[in-house]
């Protein structure tokens, strides 16, 4: 069983039934009605109070939607509290909290209620039982009753116990779903590990907005793409390719994982940017589009490159080149024409025979974009990634972004990859 699988069979029992009222009843645990959904809000300088949702905040410049957008100075803004922000600091605040103390954590589990956070607050609640199981303040948030037998749960019509319901777990009508303040998570896996994965999910979010927030100002977005992640592949769907691990669906706008192969983990992270970069440009541009493969892949590596797994969970360190990619194009003696690369489907990259190269230099000439010559061409990325995102993502339109002809970005990409091929300083 992979790492992250590894669970109590006593907690994942204790919180079966509690799970299973909440998805008879058809929500989602940590679920928004409509009377709860969070609003932001921000306090203008002149003293005004503004309900909202806050799509972008920059050094200089906020960007909020009260049924109509509106950019303003950041200097004519007097407070700012958001989802974003509020996320932000619970990710600060769980590092910070000890998994053992069940006090510490009821005590994050209310200031989530406070912030509107609500599925952080149902996963940190969760996190109380498993330190503490006969919690009764976190047993009663979950939903559970306290009978003389023990914790019990309404489902449906009747009253269930932990043993009844304990079997149901592992049928995909019963997974554990989890509002979190981006996404529904679907899952099988064991609930003390659900909710750790709803965390890594969170983290995958912030990170791609920090990675990207030196290129072009992403707004946040409103719609909730579903991740469903499979232990038991029995009622799984059949991946587009065989042997895939993880696929994002556009139309139903879903990541899918299966969580029984090695090496999911990574590859669930490669494709949280297909989803990322979809609903983050179509929010951001107010237009359907898909950016074309390259750039999916060069971003799908450049998360992979950047994760840090440890004692406590998912990080994620930009900046540090993946040099086994940079050594791939830095020896390859026929690199694939620049043309060629930005024109490829995505069937080259997963399957086909330049499939290597082809991803090697997918991430090498995004990094190059990024941060080559000391960050200069990122305003001509941002320009280009819309454009991209819109169809319009051939050589001729990478060509009037960076006002360079092929030759010259050819020239210029390849004395990047030499140097930081042969920089070992990082």
């Amino acid at each position: 069983m992979h790492a992250l699988l590894r669970s109590s069979h006593t907690l994942a029992a204790l919180l079966a039934p509690v799970f299973a009222a909440v998805l008879a009843s058809g929500l989602a645990l940590g679920a928004r009605t409509p009377e709860e959904e969070r609003h932001d809000r921000i306090v203008l300088a002149s003293g005004k109070e503004v309900h909202c949702r806050v799509l972008h905040e920059g050094p200089d410049t906020l960007v909020y939607d009260d049924g109509k957008r509106h950019e303003v100075k950041r200097a004519d803004v007097r407070e700012v509290h958001s989802v974003e922000r509020s996320l932000r600091e619970f990710l600060t605040k769980l590092d910070a909290t000890s998994k053992s103390d069940a006090q510490a954590l009821a005590a994050l589990a209310r200031w989530c209620e406070e912030e509107a956070l609500l599925g952080e607050a149902t996963a940190t609640w969760i996190r109380v039982v498993a330190a503490d199981p006969e919690n009764e303040e976190a047993w009663t948030k979950l939903g559970a009753v306290k009978s003389k037998k023990g914790w019990r749960v309404r489902q449906r019509s009747r009253l269930v116990t932990v043993e009844e319901y304990r079997k149901g777990l592992a049928d995909w009508k019963n997974a554990f779903e989890l509002r979190t303040a981006h996404y529904l998570l679907r899952t099988d896996i064991p609930p003390r590990n659900a909710v750790d994965l709803a965390i890594a999910i969170e983290r995958v979010h912030q990170a791609y907005y920090d990675m990207l927030a030196p290129v072009v100002p992403l707004y946040v977005f409103e719609e909730v793409p579903e991740i469903h992640i499979h232990v038991n592949p029995t009622h799984m769907p059949k991946p587009p390719s065989p042997g895939e691990k993880a696929w994002f669906e556009v139309l139903s706008n879903r990541l899918t994982v299966d969580a029984d192969q090695e090496g999911w983990e990574l590859e669930a992270v490669r494709r949280m940017a297909d989803l990322l970069t979809y609903n983050s440009f179509r929010r951001t541009t107010g237009k359907q589009g898909e950016m074309p493969a390259w750039l999916q892949e060069g971003l799908g590596q450049s998360f992979v490159g950047a994760a840090r797994r440890g004692d406590e969970g998912l990080r994620f360190e930009f900046g540090v080149p993946l040099r086994a990619l940079f050594a791939t194009h830095a020896k390859d003696t026929k690199p694939v024409h620049l043309q060629t690369l930005l024109g490829s489907g995505f069937a080259a990259f997963r399957a086909g025979s330049d499939a290597e190269r082809l991803v090697a230099q997918a991430y090498t000439l995004l990094q190059f974009l990024v941060h080559g010559n000391d960050g200069a061409h990122r305003a001509a990325l941002a320009t280009y990634l819309q454009s991209a995102f819109h169809g319009q993502g051939a050589l001729v339109h990478l060509e009037k972004a960076l006002g360079w002809k092929e030759a010259q970005i050819d020239a210029s990409w390849k004395s990047y990859v030499e140097l930081v091929h042969n920089d070992r300083s990082k």
